[in-house]
């Protein structure tokens, strides 16, 4: 017991400089016969620079380094171009960002940042990068192998206090967004969870619309109860909240979520007890769904609405070819969208 205590993490102390764990001495070293790693005889003598690169002067660094026999950068994959361009044309690009200096080693041959150069080469504009010059080429072998920061970092260094799903929860919002401002396809909602995102942009969406895990844990007891998913339940009722509004809303919206949570006094064929019931099988039969964090936002719509009218339904049917549905108003799914975009635009997003 006192061993699992000793090793347990704690809150760090404002303004101290200490490890987060009680224990602060060395762990034990499992591999005694590893050999130490080389280092630098004194300090570095190193040149920092900040330049910027035209696009021209990327491609031809790029090509340097690539015909050098006796040294190979990590291959470039498509998709992390990819990021870099969109990031760079959008004006989303951080110019000489000090946590990721570009590095040339004594002769001047490029040892890092290919996949970044590749991404500006095919720019119309320069960029700007912090430059070491003078880097022992063994060096190279060390980079990039530290823990990658993640969404809940970001959160963290924010301020913010995430919750469990919080990082898949944003992401489906900042996507049904997209879907309802018309700039993404009603279809193809099973693939949404394949878009990456920088943290930096869930972080943002996350700041402008705090409101969106206010519900987290209603969320959590209708999952726990039903396994609809938590961030589905949020973005539904987030977005549904803004359109439609008034006591009429507010009364149909708390039913049909209390209806979620506890199933009492629905009849057997209402949609809010279907939905529920067909959430709960799904779960127990482990039958895979691809999108189904989407599937159950667009399910929440279609019940919501027939809930409203007073419908209802013998059994859940669905299928990938669906379009991705929109919110409830009772004038229609434009006066919802206007709804919706109206309370969006309030903010930036």
């Amino acid at each position: 017991m006192a061993a699992r205590l000793a090793n347990k993490p704690t809150k760090a102390v404002t303004g101290a400089v200490r490890t987060r764990y009680v224990n602060e001495n060395v762990p034990e070293v499992h591999q005694p016969y590893y050999p130490p790693a080389p280092q630098l005889d004194g300090k570095p003598k190193w040149k920092i620079s900040y330049p910027m690169y035209t696009p021209e002067q990327c491609d031809d660094e790029v090509r340097r380094a690539d015909s050098d026999p006796d040294f190979h950068q990590r291959k470039c994959a498509t998709r992390d171009v990819t990021r870099w361009k969109v990031l760079m044309a959008t004006d989303r690009f951080v110019h000489f960002l000090p946590n990721g200096p570009v590095c040339y080693d004594e002769e001047g041959l490029l040892l890092n940042g290919k996949t970044r150069f590749t991404g500006a080469a095919g720019q119309n504009k320069p960029v700007g990068f912090m430059v070491i010059r003078g880097v022992p080429r063994w060096m190279f072998r060390y980079f990039d192998t530290g823990k990658m920061r993640t969404v809940n970092d970001v959160f963290h260094i924010a301020g913010r206090s995430p919750k469990g799903q919080t990082g898949a929860t944003v992401r489906l919002a900042m996507r049904y967004a997209e879907t309802i401002r018309g700039t993404r396809e009603l279809i193809g909602w099973q693939n949404w969870a394949s878009i990456g995102d920088e943290h930096a942009d869930v972080d943002d969406f996350l700041a402008h619309h705090g409101e969106l895990i206010d519900w987290y844990g209603a969320a959590d007891q209708i999952y726990r109860k039903t396994k609809l998913n938590i961030g589905a339940l949020q973005v539904w009722r987030y977005f549904q909240e803004m359109a439609w509004r008034g006591r009429e809303a507010d009364q149909k919206i708390s039913e049909f979520w209390e209806g979620l949570q506890t199933g009492a006094m629905l009849p057997l064929q209402s949609p809010a007890l279907v939905l529920r019931d067909w959430a709960l099988s799904t779960f127990q039969s482990k039958e895979h769904i691809r999108g189904k964090r989407e599937l159950h936002l667009l399910l929440l719509n279609s019940m919501f609405e027939m809930f409203v009218a007073g419908d209802t339904l013998k059994k859940v049917t669905w299928a990938h070819g669906f379009n991705m549905t929109f919110p409830y108003h009772p004038n229609g799914e434009e006066v919802a969208v206007k709804n919706v975009l109206r309370a969006l635009d309030k903010v930036p997003v």
